[in-house]
């Protein structure tokens, strides 16, 4: 919902107009914009009929959030052709058409809540259709022609060089845009295939057994205005199977379908007719299970009492490979593991999601898949009593946001060492100062907590370690 918006124009020429606007507006929180353009027209002033071109650039960004904590820069290309229809005063209606291309960012992360959130761009192009009533008001002194005669020419002052009035314009636009499934399609160019977590559908799927979801859809054509697509009219499928039982089978459908792997090998997705016409297909791979990789990590010191995280990346043939189901992991001495097995592989951060808690002391996991292919890591489990010290950062410079809310980063120490840990425990001696500690799934180097000041002033917080001795403060001004 728009909720305002100032717009400047100036005519150097009788065929060009440069505009700069700014305005505000809200969708889940209060955004501030900005654009720049011009329009360019090859009637003359007077004419009652204009056709005419334009090009703009915008940006929007969020006034009261973070960039990183929601949604980040939303840029625009838009290229519109209209014509203008002048009538009775100084009114005019238009009605245009064009091109729009956009750039969003929206916040990602690893679900830590550790440091600023990834912001993640995505594009879209589209069209739109859109007419409006524009009124020039305000009065301006009409230039004089030779023997005091005045012409609709001369005496438009509202479009001549140099003569500055206001307008209003009362509009509303409609437009779309296309986002194709992801997948690839068919080499029958009748369907898309989508296997999870796989844009285009090239990465091996893992041998042994593995199980893999993916769809299947028909191909949509792009709408033509405001609207989704509209699905082609494809021949329908009866029946989903694949060329080769001993490399991958197919169970399901229509729709969503989950592959399980065999032998290494080649093979294709075949979806047939009744009478066993082959309507679409698309090849797979499948590939022997070769390395496994565990990842790096922040550190190997762990704080009783919560669970780390880490993630576990398979490969096959020297790539990236989807699948899940065909390594096990284990954890040893103080250490217990428990995974999470995710079907895809190359597109999301693993195919395997584990955690692991234990008691003070040495212990340690490790992934084990067939082939005797094997990865392992040591950890430390340490008593909250371990930690020494804590070490305390602003995110940025410190100073409140728009909802007057400031954010620190907390790090326990082990000898100079980081600990994975669930931050510290957070005291204020002003009540007026609310605390508001991430509730995290698991343990991190860097813990967020946010403040929020209700008033101005200087408000000294401390960190504790709960059931710890560490501590350390830290002064948020308003």
């Amino acid at each position: 919902m728009v909720v305002g918006k100032a717009t400047w124009k100036y005519g150097p020429a009788a065929w060009v107009a440069v505009l700069a606007s700014a305005g505000a507006s809200w969708y889940g929180g209060a955004s501030f914009g900005a654009d720049l353009g011009a329009v360019f027209t090859p009637g003359p002033r007077a004419a009652r009929v204009r056709p005419y071109l334009g090009v703009r650039g915008s940006v929007a960004v969020p006034l009261v959030r973070d960039l990183e904590m929601s949604t980040g820069l939303t840029d625009a290309l838009i290229v519109p052709i209209g014509i203008e229809v002048r009538g009775f005063a100084d009114t005019s209606l238009f009605i245009e058409a064009g091109y729009l291309a956009f750039w969003t960012q929206s916040a990602a992360n690893d679900g830590s809540g550790s440091g600023p959130a990834r912001l993640e761009g995505a594009f879209r192009s589209g069209v739109y259709l859109g007419a409006g009533i524009t009124h020039i008001f305000g009065r301006a002194t009409p230039k004089q022609t030779r023997g005091d005669r005045r012409d609709r020419l001369t005496d438009d002052v509202a479009r001549r060089p140099g003569v500055a009035r206001g307008s209003l314009t009362v509009g509303a636009d409609c437009g779309g845009y296309y986002a194709p499934p992801r997948g690839v399609h068919g080499r029958l160019d009748r369907y898309v295939f989508s296997i999870e977590s796989s844009s285009t559908n090239a990465a091996p799927l893992l041998a042994g057994g593995a199980s893999v979801r993916a769809s299947v859809s028909g191909i949509l054509d792009p709408p033509s205005g405001c609207g989704d697509g509209t699905p082609r009219k494809v021949p329908l499928y009866s029946r989903i199977a694949t060329a080769h039982a001993e490399v991958a089978t197919v169970a399901g459908g229509p729709g969503e379908i989950t592959i399980t792997t065999g032998s290494p090998g080649d093979t294709e997705l075949l979806l047939t007719d009744d009478a066993g016409t082959v309507v679409d297909a698309t090849p797979l791979r499948v590939r022997a299970l070769d390395r496994i990789d565990i990842g790096d990590v922040d550190s190997t010191l762990l704080l009783a009492g919560i669970s780390a995280h880490e993630r576990v990346k398979l490969f096959a043939g020297g790539e990236r490979a989807i699948g899940g189901g065909v390594a096990r992991v284990t954890g040893g001495g103080v250490l217990s593991a428990s995974a999470e097995q995710r079907f895809g592989g190359t597109c999301p951060n693993s195919n395997l999601e584990v955690w692991l808690t234990g008691t003070p002391g040495a212990g340690g996991w490790g992934v084990a898949g067939p082939g005797g292919v094997n990865a392992m890591r040591s950890y430390t489990v340490l008593a909250p009593d371990a930690v020494d010290a804590i070490t305390l950062a602003f995110q940025g410079d410190g100073k409140p946001n728009g909802d007057h809310r400031v954010f620190v980063y907390a790090t326990l120490l082990q000898g100079g060492r980081p600990v994975l840990s669930g931050g510290c425990t957070w005291s204020a001696a002003d009540p007026s100062v609310q605390v508001k500690s991430g509730a995290f799934a698991f343990a991190t180097t860097r813990v967020t907590t946010f403040f929020t000041l209700a008033q101005a002033g200087s408000f000294p917080v401390t960190c504790t370690v709960q059931g710890g001795t560490a501590s350390a403060g830290i002064t948020l001004v308003r």
